[in-house]
This record gives C-alpha cells, sequence and structure tokens, in this order.
C-alpha cells in the first residue's frame, strides 16, 4: 500500500511533464486539486525507499 501511495504522489508531476513535451494544454484545477489532496509532489529529497506500513 505504502507503494502506491508513493506513486501516485509522484504520478502528477510526471504527467505534466509528458504532457508539456507533447503539447497537450494542462488543465490548471486538475493540478490544484493534486496539490489539495497531497498527491502532488514535487521535492523528492525527503523520499526513501523505507515505508513504515
Amino acid at each position: 500500500m505504502c507503494y502506491v501511495y508513493k506513486y501516485r504522489q509522484r504520478f502528477a508531476p510526471l504527467a505534466e511533464t509528458v504532457l508539456r513535451r507533447i503539447g497537450i494544454e494542462i488543465n490548471p484545477r486538475i493540478t490544484t486539486m493534486y496539490r489539495r489532496a497531497g498527491m502532488y509532489l514535487q521535492e523528492f529529497d525527503h523520499c526513501d525507499v523505507n515505508c513504515d506500513c
């Protein structure tokens, strides 16, 4: 479960990068929704492999 949660936090920034590269417009409302839900991880400095779950 921990792995899935960490993956979900990293998905939105990755998806935005791909969309920018292929020229698709990003809906800012969706980005805001991900940020508010805590599912938009931009800083990976504190990411480690250890899961406490």
